[in-house]
């Protein structure tokens, strides 16, 4: 294994110096920083991992609101539709009312040139 010579802070000193040697985790400090070079690659294996997954769900949840938006359109157009249908039944059972309600002349009349949407 090659050698190193690094510079740490005082922070860094006193963790290593907690985590080796007597009563530590570690025989050495060497094999501490060894320990936490191995953690970092894992962390940074594990955040790369999450990150793909991520962008994964993103991706499905992206296609589900264009899905959700796409089924909203839908049933607003459906509305409308309905709404017009609805109002063009008012109109017609409006007719019928005044058709009923029309004298024998009125009906002549509207016979004869046609019956106008409003009188």
């Amino acid at each position: 294994m090659p050698r190193l010579t690094i510079t740490v802070t005082d922070e860094q000193a006193a963790l290593l110096d907690e985590k080796a040697g007597d009563g530590g985790e570690y025989e050495s400090k060497s094999e501490a920083v060894r320990t936490f070079i191995q953690e970092y690659e894992r962390l940074s294996e594990r955040v790369t991992d999450l990150e793909a997954e991520y962008e994964e769900r993103i991706a499905d949840l992206e296609r589900e609101n264009e899905r959700l938006r796409n089924e909203k359109q839908l049933i607003l157009n459906q509305r409308e539709e309905h709404t017009d249908l609805v109002r063009a039944i008012e109109r017609e059972q409006s007719r019928e009312d005044r058709r009923a309600q029309a004298g024998v002349l009125t009906r002549a009349k509207w016979w004869l040139v046609g019956m106008a949407d409003e009188e």
